[in-house]
């Protein structure tokens, strides 16, 4: 490697080697936070559901990720990074999540659904996609966790050493 991919992380100051792809001031652990705030920004205030919901929903969009990324590009591809820029960059992301969203959703037919658990209507697109209103899945995720937690004594902890298995959403899609 050369000198050209040392860099220091702009978010926590740690010198870290870039790879030859990678042209942003952010280092791994940092680019990951990043990442997880991104999804959170998406799936509470893009889509405003709950974050339990994550397997159920479509996954952060590219676009969402590059734009935040934005803020640690090297200075020259970028104007110079102030307080204007991070409110420019927070409406940039604002407007192409609502974009996104919008394209999403409308990726299938928009139609009313009764929850075969609950028997409550719903809305299905392309947000939306089973046959389970979004309360009763994360009722669902919530008895899933605590069936696993019965289980596995200690699961989802350091000490058991691995996680939960995700909830397997196929089961909800609709025919």
């Amino acid at each position: 490697m050369t000198s050209k991919n040392k860099r220091v992380c702009k978010e926590c100051g740690r010198s870290f080697t870039a790879s030859a792809k990678w042209d942003y001031e952010l280092c791994e652990d940092c680019s990951i936070v990043l990442y997880e705030r991104m999804e959170k920004f998406w799936i509470t205030e893009v889509l405003g559901l709950s974050e339990v919901l994550d397997r159920f929903l479509p996954s952060l969009p590219r676009k969402l990720f590059d734009i935040a990324l934005k803020k640690y590009a090297p200075i020259g591809q970028y104007d110079i990074f102030d307080a204007n820029s991070e409110k420019e960059l927070q409406k940039e992301l604002r407007g192409a999540a609502a974009v996104e969203k919008e394209r999403l959703a409308k990726k299938v037919p928009f139609r009313t659904a009764k929850c075969k658990k609950c028997g409550t209507p719903y809305t299905v697109d392309g947000l939306w996609q089973y046959n389970i209103c979004q309360k009763c899945a994360v009722q669902e995720v919530l008895d899933w966790r605590a069936y696993w937690a019965k289980q596995v004594p200690g699961i989802g902890t350091a000490r058991a050493g691995f996680d939960i298995p995700p909830i397997e959403v196929a089961r909800y899609i609709l025919d």
